[in-house]
Protein backbone atom coordinates (compact mmCIF):
# COMPACT_ATOMS: atom_id res chain seq x y z
CA UNK A 1 0.00 0.00 0.00
CA UNK A 2 1.35 3.25 -0.94
CA UNK A 3 1.01 6.53 0.79
CA UNK A 4 -1.22 7.75 -1.93
CA UNK A 5 -3.60 4.85 -1.39
CA UNK A 6 -3.64 5.44 2.36
CA UNK A 7 -4.31 9.15 1.89
CA UNK A 8 -7.05 8.37 -0.64
CA UNK A 9 -8.55 5.82 1.78
CA UNK A 10 -8.50 8.34 4.63
CA UNK A 11 -10.11 10.98 2.41
CA UNK A 12 -12.80 8.51 1.33
CA UNK A 13 -13.46 7.53 4.94
CA UNK A 14 -13.65 11.19 5.99
CA UNK A 15 -15.92 11.99 3.03
CA UNK A 16 -18.13 8.99 3.75
CA UNK A 17 -18.20 9.90 7.42
CA UNK A 18 -19.12 13.47 6.52
CA UNK A 19 -21.93 12.26 4.26
CA UNK A 20 -23.21 9.86 6.92
CA UNK A 21 -22.95 12.60 9.57
CA UNK A 22 -24.76 15.14 7.36
CA UNK A 23 -27.43 12.57 6.53
CA UNK A 24 -27.79 11.64 10.20
CA UNK A 25 -28.02 15.29 11.23
CA UNK A 26 -30.66 16.02 8.60
CA UNK A 27 -32.77 12.91 9.31
CA UNK A 28 -32.12 12.98 13.05
CA UNK A 29 -33.01 16.64 13.31
CA UNK A 30 -36.25 16.06 11.42
CA UNK A 31 -37.06 13.05 13.58
CA UNK A 32 -36.40 14.99 16.80
CA UNK A 33 -38.47 17.94 15.56
CA UNK A 34 -41.35 15.61 14.63
CA UNK A 35 -41.21 13.89 18.01
CA UNK A 36 -41.19 17.25 19.79
CA UNK A 37 -44.08 18.58 17.67
CA UNK A 38 -46.14 15.43 18.30
CA UNK A 39 -45.57 15.59 22.04
CA UNK A 40 -46.30 19.32 22.11
CA UNK A 41 -49.63 18.76 20.33
CA UNK A 42 -50.55 15.97 22.76
CA UNK A 43 -49.70 18.25 25.69
CA UNK A 44 -51.74 21.12 24.20
CA UNK A 45 -54.75 18.80 23.68
CA UNK A 46 -54.50 17.63 27.27
CA UNK A 47 -54.24 21.21 28.57
CA UNK A 48 -57.16 22.36 26.40
CA UNK A 49 -59.26 19.44 27.58
CA UNK A 50 -58.46 20.24 31.22
CA UNK A 51 -59.15 23.94 30.67
CA UNK A 52 -62.49 23.14 29.00
CA UNK A 53 -63.55 20.91 31.91
CA UNK A 54 -62.60 23.55 34.48
CA UNK A 55 -64.37 26.24 32.47
CA UNK A 56 -67.55 24.16 32.25
CA UNK A 57 -67.50 23.51 35.99
CA UNK A 58 -67.05 27.23 36.71
CA UNK A 59 -69.80 28.09 34.23
CA UNK A 60 -72.14 25.65 35.97
CA UNK A 61 -71.22 27.11 39.35
CA UNK A 62 -71.96 30.63 38.10
CA UNK A 63 -75.22 29.35 36.61
CA UNK A 64 -76.50 27.79 39.84
CA UNK A 65 -75.33 30.45 42.31
CA UNK A 66 -78.11 33.02 41.64
CA UNK A 67 -80.81 30.37 42.12
CA UNK A 68 -79.11 28.96 45.21
CA UNK A 69 -78.83 32.47 46.65
CA UNK A 70 -82.49 33.23 45.91
CA UNK A 71 -83.63 29.96 47.49
CA UNK A 72 -81.42 30.62 50.51
CA UNK A 73 -82.98 34.08 51.00
CA UNK A 74 -86.51 32.72 50.54
CA UNK A 75 -85.90 29.94 53.05
CA UNK A 76 -84.33 32.41 55.47
CA UNK A 77 -87.28 34.80 55.19
CA UNK A 78 -89.81 32.06 55.77
CA UNK A 79 -87.82 30.50 58.61
CA UNK A 80 -87.81 33.91 60.31
CA UNK A 81 -91.58 33.49 60.63
CA UNK A 82 -90.89 30.64 63.08
CA UNK A 83 -89.96 33.07 65.83
CA UNK A 84 -92.56 35.76 65.31
CA UNK A 85 -94.18 36.56 68.65
CA UNK A 86 -97.57 35.36 67.44
CA UNK A 87 -96.07 31.97 66.57
CA UNK A 88 -94.17 31.37 69.81
CA UNK A 89 -96.52 32.81 72.39
CA UNK A 90 -98.54 29.63 72.85
CA UNK A 91 -97.71 25.96 73.04
CA UNK A 92 -99.66 23.26 71.26
CA UNK A 93 -101.52 22.46 74.46
CA UNK A 94 -103.03 25.96 74.46
CA UNK A 95 -104.30 25.81 70.86
CA UNK A 96 -107.70 24.75 69.64
CA UNK A 97 -108.03 22.45 66.63
CA UNK A 98 -108.33 25.29 64.10
CA UNK A 99 -105.20 27.02 65.47
CA UNK A 100 -103.28 23.74 65.32
CA UNK A 101 -104.29 23.25 61.69
CA UNK A 102 -103.25 26.81 60.83
CA UNK A 103 -99.94 26.38 62.63
CA UNK A 104 -99.30 23.09 60.80
CA UNK A 105 -100.18 24.67 57.45
CA UNK A 106 -97.74 27.52 58.06
CA UNK A 107 -95.09 25.14 59.33
CA UNK A 108 -95.49 22.97 56.23
CA UNK A 109 -95.17 26.03 53.99
CA UNK A 110 -92.02 27.14 55.80
CA UNK A 111 -90.68 23.58 55.53
CA UNK A 112 -91.41 23.63 51.80
CA UNK A 113 -89.17 26.65 51.28
CA UNK A 114 -86.44 25.07 53.37
CA UNK A 115 -86.68 21.82 51.39
CA UNK A 116 -86.51 23.69 48.07
CA UNK A 117 -83.29 25.33 49.20
CA UNK A 118 -81.97 22.12 50.76
CA UNK A 119 -82.66 19.96 47.70
CA UNK A 120 -81.33 22.54 45.25
CA UNK A 121 -78.16 22.78 47.32
CA UNK A 122 -77.77 19.00 47.45
CA UNK A 123 -78.45 18.48 43.74
CA UNK A 124 -75.94 21.12 42.73
CA UNK A 125 -73.36 20.85 45.50
CA UNK A 126 -71.03 18.90 43.23
CA UNK A 127 -70.56 22.06 41.15
CA UNK A 128 -69.70 24.28 44.11
CA UNK A 129 -66.12 24.98 45.05
CA UNK A 130 -65.12 23.62 48.47
CA UNK A 131 -65.33 27.03 50.17
CA UNK A 132 -68.82 27.79 48.85
CA UNK A 133 -69.96 24.25 49.58
CA UNK A 134 -68.86 24.60 53.21
CA UNK A 135 -70.75 27.87 53.65
CA UNK A 136 -73.95 26.65 51.98
CA UNK A 137 -73.77 23.45 54.02
CA UNK A 138 -73.36 25.40 57.27
CA UNK A 139 -76.41 27.53 56.56
CA UNK A 140 -78.38 24.47 55.43
CA UNK A 141 -77.63 22.78 58.76
CA UNK A 142 -78.63 25.90 60.71
CA UNK A 143 -81.93 26.08 58.83
CA UNK A 144 -82.65 22.40 59.42
CA UNK A 145 -81.84 22.67 63.12
CA UNK A 146 -84.05 25.76 63.41
CA UNK A 147 -86.98 24.02 61.79
CA UNK A 148 -86.72 20.98 64.05
CA UNK A 149 -86.15 22.93 67.25
CA UNK A 150 -89.03 25.30 66.59
CA UNK A 151 -91.33 22.28 66.38
CA UNK A 152 -89.90 20.90 69.63
CA UNK A 153 -90.29 24.30 71.30
CA UNK A 154 -93.91 24.44 70.20
CA UNK A 155 -94.53 21.18 72.03
CA UNK A 156 -93.45 22.92 75.24
CA UNK A 157 -90.19 21.00 75.70
CA UNK A 158 -87.53 23.54 76.73
CA UNK A 159 -89.52 26.10 74.75
CA UNK A 160 -87.62 29.23 75.79
CA UNK A 161 -84.22 27.59 75.29
CA UNK A 162 -85.12 26.25 71.84
CA UNK A 163 -86.81 29.50 70.81
CA UNK A 164 -83.66 31.42 71.74
CA UNK A 165 -81.51 28.95 69.77
CA UNK A 166 -83.80 29.24 66.74
CA UNK A 167 -83.55 33.03 66.97
CA UNK A 168 -79.74 32.87 67.16
CA UNK A 169 -79.60 30.45 64.22
CA UNK A 170 -81.88 32.52 62.02
CA UNK A 171 -80.61 36.00 62.84
CA UNK A 172 -77.20 35.90 64.42
CA UNK A 173 -75.45 32.85 62.97
CA UNK A 174 -76.75 33.01 59.40
CA UNK A 175 -75.81 36.63 58.73
CA UNK A 176 -72.02 36.11 58.84
CA UNK A 177 -72.39 33.01 56.65
CA UNK A 178 -74.50 34.95 54.14
CA UNK A 179 -71.81 37.66 54.09
CA UNK A 180 -69.08 35.08 53.45
CA UNK A 181 -71.12 33.55 50.62
CA UNK A 182 -71.69 37.00 49.13
CA UNK A 183 -67.96 37.77 49.34
CA UNK A 184 -66.97 34.42 47.80
CA UNK A 185 -69.40 34.86 44.90
CA UNK A 186 -68.24 38.41 44.24
CA UNK A 187 -64.65 37.24 44.36
CA UNK A 188 -65.46 34.58 41.73
CA UNK A 189 -67.18 37.19 39.57
CA UNK A 190 -64.07 39.39 39.89
CA UNK A 191 -66.08 42.42 41.02
CA UNK A 192 -62.90 43.99 42.37
CA UNK A 193 -61.44 43.95 38.82
CA UNK A 194 -64.51 45.62 37.28
CA UNK A 195 -63.77 49.05 38.74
Amino acid sequence: MTTETVVRFIIEVIAASGIVYALFMFVGKKWIENQFARRLKAYERKQNSLFNRITKIHEKEIEILPTAWRKLLEAHGHLARLIQPSRIEREFSQMNEEQLKEWQREYDEIGKYFMEFHNYFLYNSIFLSPDLYAEFRAIDELFNTSLMKSRIAKQGLNASEFTLEVYENIYEKTEPIKERIRDLVQKRLHYQDAD
